[in-house]
């Protein structure tokens, strides 16, 4: 098995599952929904760069998190879990488009996948698979629950518009020559916000730790 997965458990959540329903998202778009390629593609590949190129600079940058898995795995890991919601959701996805249509695709995708990632991480931390370095709070859970509502609510969020988005122009009005520039647009937007989000919370996080100690130092010198 892969450096990290040590027992059937681990084997289960980190493999069966996800290629269980990355096969399945392939499967239910073209055969059920009769969509091409292009849309499973796109709800398959936009977490899987993310996860990849934002994560990856995320934690290299901020060492927001440490894992024992290899960052493809990781990566594959975000893709996998986030076709979830158009798996889930996919009578909003394919409803009238509308600008409600988009946003309740949004919010409900929001919720299931910080549901998701919030287990997925306490899991992976239980495991010890996954190192949380600037995580607050006592206990795993509240060591996860510290960041995952903001984090996996936000990439939810993100992924259900997109893909209501894509679906209207992929497959309802045929524009598969918009794939690359749909996917380039999702991964930068989320990509960049994200570094953004951990990036100013580790800066405000330095200055309030520079701040004290400026403070004590006063009070010692006093």
């Amino acid at each position: 098995m892969e450096r990290g997965i040590a027992n059937k458990v681990q084997f289960r959540i980190y493999w069966l599952v996800p290629v269980g329903l990355m096969v399945s998202n392939f499967l239910y778009w073209t055969l059920v929904r009769k969509t091409t390629v292009t849309f499973p593609l796109f709800v398959a590949l936009v977490p899987f760069l993310f996860g990849l190129f934002g994560v990856g600079m995320t934690t290299r940058l901020w060492h927001i998190w440490s894992w024992k898995l290899s960052w493809v795995h990781v990566a594959f890991q975000y893709s996998a879990y986030g076709t979830l919601g158009p798996l889930f959701l996919n009578a909003t996805v394919a409803e009238p488009f509308s600008a409600m249509a988009v946003l309740k695709m949004g919010v409900l995708n929001g919720v299931l996948i910080y549901l998701t990632g919030t287990v997925f991480d306490v899991h992976s931390v239980e495991e010890g698979l996954l190192g949380i370095p600037h995580a607050s709070g006592v206990g795993t859970v509240n060591r996860v629950a510290s960041y995952s509502f903001y984090f996996f609510g936000y990439l939810g969020l993100c992924v259900g518009l997109q893909s209501r988005i894509a679906y209207h122009y992929l497959v309802e009005l045929g524009r598969t020559d918009l794939f690359v520039l749909l996917t380039f647009l999702a991964v930068l937007f989320m990509s960049l916000s994200v570094l953004g989000y951990f990036g100013s919370r580790i800066w405000l996080e330095r200055r309030r730790a520079a701040a004290a100690r400026l403070s004590d130092k006063v009070g010692a010198t006093g």
